[in-house]
């Protein structure tokens, strides 16, 4: 490394989900979002994807301090975003996240640059669900013979296992 090289250290991937309270209007949730997306902006991070809030039921009752009281909520905003940072960031970031009384809950976790959110697939039913393998035209299904099953099991049961070497 040269005299005038300045090391700068490589930023890490986090994605930060957050649960705000629900008792936040509507029209209101930008600002919040807003909030957060400037505390991590303001280190220096680079946003990678988001995920606007949405109203969603909780699967149980939640509980938050908000201006020393107990308070308790069935549903919340829940988005997420991910981001790239310095990892000495994220203490700040926890930090600040802590003491707003906006968010009832947050997980902020390392994780990878690629997008790991599986598609969503629809149910979709139609008519018999029980697979079958494709039948030509004019080929009859032949019967299941258990008998023959059984000594197919027992012949593979019988057989010695393989060795297995471990290097």
């Amino acid at each position: 490394m040269e005299e005038n090289e300045v090391f700068a250290p490589e930023g890490r991937i986090y994605e930060l989900g957050y649960l705000l309270v629900p008792t936040i209007e509507e029209k209101d949730t930008a600002l919040e979002v807003g909030n957060i997306k400037g505390l991590i902006d303001n280190t220096g991070a680079v946003t990678i994807a988001e995920e606007f809030p949405k109203l969603i039921d909780l699967a149980y009752e939640m509980s938050r301090v908000i201006e020393n009281k107990n308070n308790y909520f069935m549903t919340g905003y829940f988005g997420w975003v991910k981001f790239e940072v310095d990892p000495a960031k994220i203490a700040e970031i926890d930090a600040v996240l802590k003491r707003n009384e906006k968010v009832i809950r947050y997980m902020l976790i390392k994780t990878v640059r690629e997008n790991t959110m599986s598609p969503k697939k629809g149910f979709t039913r139609t008519g018999d669900t029980k697979r079958r393998a494709p039948r030509k035209e004019g080929e009859e299904a032949l019967p299941i013979n258990n008998e023959e099953i059984d000594k197919q099991i027992d012949a593979l049961v019988a057989e010695e296992p393989a060795v297995v070497v471990e290097a």
